[in-house]
């Protein structure tokens, strides 16, 4: 979600990431359009043609297209159509809903890169953004956000889950501090076990680099990681 002040007014956007399968509608043309492709006359349709992710064929020309470039990842091109919609079922969020289902259109953003940092497949991303009418600058602006709320996610879940922090259940607040305290006591026992791994490479001559740093902070990061350390250490004595 993004948060947009117009007019001096917050706003809510919302802006997610679509699998590479999905398939959208467009709007529904207007009666004189439909009465020209339909001379004889019939039931004008709720929705458009369809827009599917995999097919390149029924995609249309877009509304906005930029170009961008980037240190990581080279030439970032963003696609965008607008006012797209999904189908939407009453098996899924909308079972208590009375009347029809509403049409729910937004603006679909396609990002291709040039490479990947890892070395990896760069597939392109689909974004979908509840704003219509998108400029080359809303474009710009929607998948640089996903990007940053990407890479907040996973520094999150990399505070959380490496260090263990989340791994016992707790139901007290008070356990929960003493929980915070022994996570920052291991991050810091596992500073210490890096530095010492550094100087044993540096003095002895006979053990590699990679080899003192793998016995050092490794093994230390595994028991942060498993959430048990030696009992002489600094960080047992919180627990």
């Amino acid at each position: 979600m993004i948060g947009v002040f117009a007019a001096g007014r917050p706003a809510l956007e919302i802006l997610g990431r679509l699998r590479s399968d999905r398939v959208m509608r467009r709007p529904a043309p207007s009666r004189t359009d439909f009465s020209l492709v339909n001379p004889l006359g019939c039931r004008p349709p709720k929705r458009g043609g369809e827009f599917a992710f995999g097919d390149p064929s029924t995609w249309g020309i877009e509304q906005a297209v930029t170009v961008t470039d980037t240190r990581l990842y080279g030439k970032a091109t963003a696609r965008a159509w607008d006012r797209l919609h999904p189908r939407l079922t009453r098996r899924a969020a909308w079972p208590d809903h009375d009347g029809p289902l509403p049409l729910i259109e937004g603006t679909v953003i396609r990002l291709a890169v040039e490479k990947l940092p890892s070395g990896g497949v760069n597939k392109p991303v689909w974004l979908w953004w509840s704003g219509t009418g998108a400029s080359a600058a809303d474009a710009d602006r929607t998948w640089q956000s996903f990007l940053r709320r990407f890479d907040l996610e996973y520094t999150f879940r990399l505070l959380k889950q490496t260090p263990g922090w989340t791994k016992p259940r707790l139901r007290s607040s008070d356990a929960a501090d003493r929980r915070t305290r022994l996570v920052i006591a291991q991050c810091h026992e596992v500073k210490g076990s890096e530095t010492v791994s550094s100087t044993i490479s540096r003095t002895c001559t006979r053990i590699a680099p990679w080899a003192a740093w793998r016995d050092g902070a490794c093994r230390t990061r595994r028991r942060l990681r498993l959430g048990s350390l030696p009992s002489g250490s600094a960080g047992s004595t919180l627990a």
